[in-house]
């Protein structure tokens, strides 16, 4: 099973991006890693088949209150924004 309660390491602090109540760091173009403000990690971003990111929590017990979950939310709208802008100018071709 995978170490939920591990840390953001201190080689990676420095890329690390903060927005409220979280922190991410872009591992890939494709995949982001999601810690709460005190390092433990959340889960991932991953871009998937059609081009938008989703959040992939780790499993553990408990639970994370809704300002938690809103600023992933907002993260997520930030991240996918460029692509849903591409998407929504090749629709309007059609």
């Amino acid at each position: 099973m995978r170490n939920t309660t591990s840390v953001i390491s201190a080689e990676r602090e420095e890329a690390v991006e903060s927005r409220g109540s979280i922190k991410f760091h872009q591992m890939s173009d494709s995949m982001y890693k999601v810690y709460f403000q005190n390092g433990v990690e959340l889960g991932d971003l991953v871009c998937k088949e059609d081009g938008y990111f989703s959040f992939w929590p780790y499993l553990r017990a408990g639970c994370w209150d809704a300002y938690v979950l809103r600023d992933i939310s907002n993260l997520l709208d930030e991240i996918n924004a460029p692509w849903e802008k591409i998407v929504n100018t090749q629709l309007a071709l059609l």
